[in-house]
């Protein structure tokens, strides 16, 4: 939830340099709603469900929790089979990707340790460097 409050705090600047903020999130509908609308004023951003890990899996950047980690998020209350609707155990690695218009991947800030997230003043610092370096070869 933090991660997304601090998308959400950036995300007029983001739409002010000509990009949208899309989260793909392994859950289902139902999870990706109540995640969005947690937070006090609620997100301005969509949250799309990618069940059965389709895209992100294709992207390379799932991994499946090891049962000691299980355990952990069973202790805690985290029945992660019933956010993403399947019984994987599987997350995505925290990543944040800036797409073309065409599609294509063209920049990717991604790390395996799912504790360490991407800054969004980072990646919208680089958005706006790929701006400029877009109107300077123009």
């Amino acid at each position: 939830m933090l991660e997304l409050e601090a998308l959400e705090e950036v995300s007029q600047q983001f739409q002010e340099a000509g990009a949208n903020i899309l989260i793909i999130s392994l859950q289902t509908q139902a999870a990706s709603f109540k995640t969005k609308t947690k937070t006090e004023k609620g997100l301005s951003f969509d949250i799309i469900s990618d069940l059965g890990s389709l895209y992100t899996r294709k992207l390379g950047l799932v991994f499946s929790l090891p049962e000691d980690l299980r355990r952990v998020y069973k202790g805690i209350g985290i029945n992660l089979p019933s956010f993403n609707g399947d019984e994987s155990w599987e997350l995505p690695m925290p990543a944040r990707l800036i797409i073309s218009q065409a599609g294509e991947v063209i920049n990717a800030d991604i790390n395996p340790d799912y504790t360490k997230r991407p800054e969004p003043v980072d990646t919208l610092r680089e958005l706006l460097d790929m701006a400029k370096q877009d109107l300077t070869n123009a």
